[in-house]
């Protein structure tokens, strides 16, 4: 009988002590963001900043912006963990998307500018330069993505 209780104390503490682990690992899986994946780190990817305008219109157009960063951004993370593109294409896609994000920055800036009463002639070719390249860089980032 006392082997028998010594057995099932002892596989009592080796499985509360396996669960315990189980958890333990998941916890740090959650400090440490392990669940995102290091390939968010790796492909070191830009993000549009906060803006806030008057125009509702203009507003709502740079919301549309913003979530169509987080789908493309979905979608490299996608591709790469899924080896869909070349490491090469990776580079340039992440080239050129960080300067889709930066010329639509500055775009939304200079509108923002214009929107607070800086108007001018070289407020309006900063707006036109900033959409032409930013249309450049997206035109580059979809021939990569829906290849």
């Amino acid at each position: 009988m006392k082997k028998i209780l010594q057995s099932i104390i002892i596989s009592s503490f080796i499985i509360s002590s396996i669960f315990s682990a189980n958890a333990t690992e998941w916890y740090i899986e959650q400090i440490f963001d392990l669940n995102k994946g290091i390939e968010v780190y790796e492909l070191e990817l830009s993000s549009l900043e906060n803006l806030n305008f008057k125009n509702s219109a203009i507003q709502a157009t740079y919301d549309e912006f913003k979530r169509v960063d987080t789908v493309l951004k979905d979608e490299f993370i996608r591709q790469y963990r899924t080896w869909d593109i070349s490491y090469y294409e990776m580079q340039d896609l992440v080239q050129d998307y960080n300067n889709f994000v930066y010329y639509t920055s500055k775009t939304f800036s200079y509108i923002s500018q214009e929107e607070k009463g800086f108007r001018g002639r070289e407020t309006e070719r900063a707006i036109y330069n900033g959409y032409s390249n930013m249309r450049q860089s997206y035109a580059k980032v979809k021939a990569i993505i829906t290849k």
